[in-house]
């Protein structure tokens, strides 16, 4: 599978020039004084975020490792056999590969397009249902055991479908509920562009 990866540089204060006495200038703060990644945030993929849990007041550690590009034999193990919706063609199918650390409080719950989000332009690619993604699946998925607690890491992953005609995604965000602190109206959603 091809990697559609790619380095975006954080956007940070940049140093003035200015003399030694004065020394260099301190990049902003990268981080909530709970410790959470500063709403609005652009990262890297692979950069991960401290973002809250949609249960409870937990917090989790988001990485957005990577996206490949599916192929047919992926859309036809994930179930994606009626390309009726996509102009009868197979659709463009992303995998996103991310890893969730569980760092404290209730346990993370948030992979769903609730939160996570693959966008092109201005439109929405569609996920597949996480019913349709198995330990199996070519996009296996899963959650913490019971018996998990903070500590715990896991490795998922996420699909997504846009006809192949359309425009290639270019982002990725986590958002949240409006006092959850990540909320779009208030372009406080992170971002990880891709290539």
């Amino acid at each position: 599978m091809a990697a559609l990866t790619g380095l975006v540089v954080l956007a940070l204060v940049g140093a003035s020039a200015c003399d030694d006495a004065d020394g260099p200038d301190e990049p902003g703060p990268t981080t909530t004084p709970d410790g959470l990644t500063t709403p609005g945030s652009e990262l890297e993929l692979g950069q991960p975020a401290v973002v809250p849990t949609s249960e409870g007041d937990g917090v989790a550690e988001l990485t957005i490792e990577r996206v490949d590009a599916g192929t047919a034999q992926d859309l036809q193990q994930l179930g994606v056999t009626d390309f009726s919706e996509f102009g009868g063609r197979a659709p463009t199918l992303y995998l996103l590969r991310l890893q969730i650390d569980w760092v404290s409080g209730a346990r993370p719950v948030l992979l769903d397009a609730k939160h996570v989000n693959l966008w092109s332009g201005d439109e929405l690619v569609d996920p597949l249902p996480p019913e349709v993604l198995g330990a199996t699946s070519p996009c296996a998925t899963g959650g913490f055991d019971d018996s998990a607690g903070p500590g715990a890491s896991i490795d998922s992953c996420m699909a997504f479908v846009q006809a192949s005609d359309a425009e290639p995604a270019d982002r990725i965000t986590f958002s949240s509920g409006a006092d959850g602190g990540y909320w779009p109206p208030d372009d406080a959603e992170l971002t990880w562009p891709l290539p």
